[in-house]
C-alpha cells in the first residue's frame, strides 16, 4: 500500500483460498497466479462459498506508518476458466 503524498509504503499479505476461510490459504505475490482453486469445471457455484480473499497487515508495519497520509492500493483479481 503506497502513500500518494510521500511515497511511503505499508506492506501487506494477500491470501486466497478455495473455501470460506482464507486464513489458511495460499499467499499470492504480485504478478503471480494462484493455481490452488478447485471447481474450475463447475458452471456455477450453486450459491455456496467457493473462494475467500484475506488482506493482512502486520501490526508493526501499521504502527510505523506516518499518520495523516493518504495510503491506497489496488488489488485486481483476474478470474479465468482453466
Amino acid at each position: 500500500m503506497e502513500s500518494v503524498s510521500s511515497g511511503g509504503s505499508v506492506p501487506f499479505i494477500l491470501r486466497l483460498d478455495d473455501d470460506a476461510d482464507a486464513s489458511n490459504g495460499e499467499v499470492v505475490n504480485h504478478g503471480h497466479f494462484s493455481r490452488k482453486q478447485k471447481g474450475s469445471s463447475d458452471v456455477g457455484c450453486s450459491g455456496r462459498d467457493n473462494s475467500a480473499l484475506q488482506v493482512t497487515f502486520e501490526r508493526n508495519d501499521l504502527l510505523s506508518a506516518r499518520s495523516g497520509e493518504d495510503y491506497q492500493a489496488v488489488i485486481t483479481l483476474l478470474v479465468e476458466p482453466i
